[in-house]
């Protein structure tokens, strides 16, 4: 491992409702609301783009180290109060090396916690895409895929990873075809837990739209599973890329009952749109975050079970932000709180040159919650990767 050098983090603490502070404001409890620290592994490291809160109350952080010829993913853990935690990896840090050439690169798209403490990630590179599993203090699991690494071999590029209350993996992104073709889909593949294809879904543990088209077919954003097994899938399709949910059968396959033959587009408010997070709310409507391609644009929409706009969120089921600097905002997660209001986690533009992380809050009809906006108001070009709710609904973000 290389010494550590260069790679800043900076962890926001931001206050939940519950406490006498005003909602939204930086948490002082947290070294004083945000926590820097000057760990990394070379100057070609990239940003922190992946963040989870161990039920211990450490705090685990995924950067992508693309070193030409030797594309890494490192993880950092970090105790409660932002320290360094030593019990990790190596002195906090833990390396996976991925394989490749000068050509290849890695790329931490997600990272989630098993129910038992374990770590997933999932990287991809153009010659496929991997999933590792880590134990809770360091190290490869090597019950899973008899390596700790699951590779999906061939032209997908895996975005997005959820792990179901059974210990099964979900993994969905893009998925090409050999060249010369052009031709792109959505895919969806489930695992069990020891990391083999599960039988039960699809056609040897994959399943697609069921077709491939030239421009169709965006990023993949993320993907939710349902209570009842089935999987929402979502980003951006159609030849304007519109926001879009596309939902699979537990068995695999499009639900032919959700949207049209199983995919929901909303009505689209400008071009080059794409849902960057999704989830359901306990009474079944999905609820999405998403920006345009070009240009600012936040959006967030919700849309009802069968995946029509649900037209008494926002306008026309839509909510959009304005303002100088709430404008800006570029968003990345978002996450449902226990009484439906939504939190949304990214970034605004605060100057040409500065960059801050953003949280807002918003009320379960779409309205903003007291219009607040929490920003450290102190990092240069810092983004937010993800973020991650703490005990009593505190939120961390990274």
């Amino acid at each position: 491992m290389k010494p550590y050098s260069f790679l800043l983090l900076a962890v926001l603490a931001i206050i939940p409702s519950y406490t006498f502070a005003i909602p939204g404001d930086i948490d002082p409890t947290f070294g004083g609301g945000y926590h820097v620290t000057g760990i990394g592994q070379s100057a070609s490291a990239a940003p922190f783009t992946q963040m989870v809160i161990q039920p211990s109350g450490k705090i685990l952080v995924a950067a992508n180290m693309n070193d030409p010829g030797a594309p890494q993913i490192t993880l950092f853990r970090f105790n409660a109060n932002g320290s360094p935690d030593m019990s990790f990896g190596t002195g906090g840090a833990f390396t996976i090396p991925v394989v490749g050439g000068a050509y290849n690169w890695s790329d931490t798209n997600k990272m989630v916690l098993q129910p038992d403490g374990k770590i997933l990630v999932i990287n991809g590179n153009n010659n496929g895409s991997t999933v590792f599993r880590i134990n809770p203090n360091g190290g490869m699991d090597t019950s899973f895929a008899g390596t700790g690494q699951l590779t999906i071999t061939g032209l997908f590029f895996a975005s997005a990873l959820r792990v179901l209350s059974d210990g099964k993996i979900v993994v969905a992104g893009s998925q090409g075809q050999p060249f010369p073709s052009m031709l792109g889909t959505w895919f969806v593949a489930r695992y069990n837990s020891n990391g083999t294809p599960d039988s039960g879904f699809g056609s040897g543990g994959f399943s697609n739209a069921g077709s491939f088209d030239l421009i169709k077919y965006g990023l993949v954003g993320n993907v939710f599973i349902q209570p009842d097994g089935k999987v929402l899938v979502c980003g951006g399709y159609d030849v304007t890329k519109r926001y879009s949910v596309m939902r699979f059968n537990a068995s695999g396959g499009l639900d032919s009952s959700f949207g049209t033959s199983g995919i929901a587009m909303m009505p689209p408010p400008s071009a080059s749109d794409t849902a960057a997070d999704v989830e359901m709310q306990s009474d079944g409507k999905i609820v999405f975050v998403g920006n345009r391609a070009s240009g600012w644009g936040f959006r967030m929409g919700r849309m009802n079970t069968d995946g029509t706009p649900d037209t008494t969120f926002g306008t026309n089921g839509y909510v959009a932000l304005t303002g100088p600097v709430i404008s800006t905002f570029n968003v990345a997660v978002m996450a449902i709180l226990g009484d439906g209001k939504i939190l949304a986690g990214g970034y605004v533009t605060n100057a040409p040159d500065r960059v801050d992380f953003a949280v807002i809050k918003f009320n379960s009809d779409g309205s903003l919650d007291s219009a607040r906006l929490a920003a450290t108001g102190r990092s240069l070009k810092s983004k937010t990767g993800g973020f991650s709710l703490m005990p009593k609904e505190s939120v961390l973000s990274s």
